[in-house]
């Protein structure tokens, strides 16, 4: 219910007990990104995003994605092993798709992408997207806090769906 899941998100994200939170690795971050847009935390995954991919990958002059956030080594095997795992990881890319997809509030209600249904984020940043499905291809803007939304003829938007 969503009362337990505001309790898990403050205890878990916005007051955490590190000896009674073990964070999320990169691959296990598909799930948490997921889990916090349904319950409407788009802000917190974008600050998950930044601080994790940005902060741990990017800020230390990261060309690919890590399999696990420990730049200097694992702890994976319950001992602290001083290597990194990998440092191309096909698994910690996902904030790509995640944010093509969270961005827009995309959820694809028929195959080849005929009915859509979306719910673009209203962020403090401009973004635009081009989404290309067989059916055709969808174009959302948000500029200047106002929002475009753009579809072929192939496709039908929909109201969002739950």
């Amino acid at each position: 219910d969503e009362e337990r899941a505001a309790r898990i998100i403050e205890n878990v994200f916005e007051r955490p007990d590190p000896t009674r939170v073990v964070e999320a690795q990169p691959f296990f971050m598909r799930v948490v990104l997921d889990a916090l847009q349904r319950h409407n935390r788009f802000d917190l995954c974008l600050k998950l995003l930044h601080d994790r991919w940005g902060k741990r990958m990017v800020q230390r002059g990261a060309t690919s994605t890590f399999e696990e956030w420990g730049y200097n080594g694992s702890w994976r095997n319950g001992n602290y092993s001083g290597f990194m795992r990998s440092q191309s990881h096909a698994w910690s890319a996902w904030p790509a798709a995640f944010l093509i997809r969270g961005l827009a509030g995309l959820k694809i209600i028929t195959p080849g992408g005929r009915t859509v249904a979306l719910n673009p984020q209203r962020t403090e940043f401009d973004y635009e997207l081009n989404l290309s499905f067989p059916a055709g291809d969808i174009r959302i803007r948000w500029q200047k806090q106002r929002l475009t939304v753009e579809a072929d003829p192939g496709i039908e938007i929909c109201d969002s769906v739950s």
